[in-house]
């Protein structure tokens, strides 16, 4: 959030090129923050987390374990289609956004300028959505309730957005989605991993979250090219969009089910 408020105030007046640097400087800071913590939870001996910190340990199993499981398991099968698919329509939109703004907006900083403001807007909202209101919606209704938000918001914007193809109806719908997504579908998407193995959280997890999640970004860059290349505009697009927010809905509201099966099972299990 203060990151985006930043370059809104000052990327005019110095230049988006010279606010690389300070991002660079802001990653070295990270890092050095990484290596403190994981030498202040060894020193400190916080139980299992110092084991952890301190171990080279590794999980075991197969190095392709990540892979396999989401082809042998409908759960993680689902994860990696819902995956998918929140990645499509999510660069569809950046890419109509981009468009517009080129034509909407001159020059690089001012453009830049725009993309931090709706960055500030959705970082906003989501953070109010983490504090104050995910864990009320899981709690009284279910995880899946909680997945569907940004399915829903999706098939409602692009219809709107098939309508009125604008720049601010595009940059509505991506705040309102990025918010959602960060707000509601990432802690919510974490928390189906709580009724798996251990193995099956961090390779699974990891494959899902690097190799579909960036390979969604491809298929999308690709066919939005391809859509773009047959004489579709953004009104088109945003129809064939439809039918794919609709699945999406109807997996992930579908994970949400299993996942209460699999944590009752465990709970029957003994294991809380």
């Amino acid at each position: 959030l203060l990151g985006g408020i930043a370059t809104q105030r000052y990327v005019v007046d110095i230049g988006f090129q010279n606010l690389f640097p300070i991002s660079a400087l802001l990653l070295l800071v990270a890092v050095f923050c990484i290596t403190q913590l994981r030498k202040l939870i060894a020193d400190d001996g916080l139980g299992e987390a110092a084991r952890n910190a301190a171990s080279a340990q590794s999980l075991g199993g197969s190095s392709f374990a990540g892979m396999t499981h989401v082809f042998r398991s409908k759960y993680f099968l689902g994860i990696a289609v819902a995956s998918v698919i929140a990645s499509l329509l999510g660069t569809a939109l950046y890419m109509f956004m981009a468009e517009l703004v080129e034509g909407a907006i001159e020059g690089d900083n001012e453009r830049t300028e725009f993309f931090s403001l709706v960055n500030n807007w959705q970082n906003a909202l989501a953070l109010i959505s983490q504090m104050f209101i995910v864990k009320h919606v899981v709690k009284r209704w279910n995880i899946g309730v909680s997945l569907t938000l940004m399915p829903i918001v999706s098939i409602v914007g692009f219809i709107v957005l098939a309508i009125e193809p604008t720049l601010v109806v595009v940059a509505v719908l991506t705040v309102l989605r990025r918010a959602l997504g960060f707000g509601f579908s990432k802690p919510t998407t974490d928390m189906l991993y709580s009724v798996v193995t251990p193995e099956e959280k961090y390779k699974t997890k990891n494959f899902i979250d690097t190799a579909i999640y960036r390979g969604g970004d491809l298929v999308g860059i690709f066919a939005v090219r391809l859509l773009t290349a047959l004489g579709m505009g953004i009104s088109a697009i945003s129809i064939v969009m439809v039918p794919f927010a609709a699945m999406w809905a109807a997996v992930v509201y579908w994970l949400g089910l299993d996942y209460r099966r699999r944590a009752l099972e465990l709970r029957e299990s003994g294991v809380k």
